[in-house]
């Protein structure tokens, strides 16, 4: 499928992704670079204000720092299937191994692990298809 054909398809749908990230350039990269592909992208500060928002479960991903100083990526896994939260949710950061640790051998996981440092295109495309799975 084409870019061209997953932006038609993203409009079509409503896609909104929540954008969870402490770190401003970051968070506002990645909200940037999803919208660009025709995404929704709803930013926030802290789990904890996504948690918050009578939104939360309108969103088909939530894409997440892992190294939040708030409220971690563990502490904001945990919360989302404590909500019921039935979307699918990505941890964007520079500790991916350290995640893929953290959920080894979990009957659950995230939907997928992007190891930063890389190009916020990139980045974008990984989480976009996540509306095709």
């Amino acid at each position: 499928m084409s870019l061209a054909t997953h932006n038609t398809a993203l409009s079509a749908t409503h896609s909104q992704v929540a954008v969870v990230n402490d770190a401003d350039k970051l968070r506002q990269m990645l909200t940037e670079a999803l919208e660009r592909q025709g995404v929704s992208a709803i930013p926030y500060v802290t789990g904890e204000a996504l948690l918050n928002d009578a939104r939360l479960h309108a969103f088909q991903v939530v894409v997440a720092d892992w190294a939040n100083r708030t409220l971690s990526g563990q502490r904001l896994w945990d919360a989302l299937l404590e909500q019921g939260y039935a979307g699918r949710v990505v941890f964007v950061s520079g500790r991916a191994e350290e995640i893929a640790e953290a959920f080894a051998g979990a009957k659950t996981g995230p939907a997928d692990i992007i190891d930063l440092p890389a190009a916020m295109p990139k980045v974008a495309a990984r989480i976009i298809t996540q509306f095709f799975r």
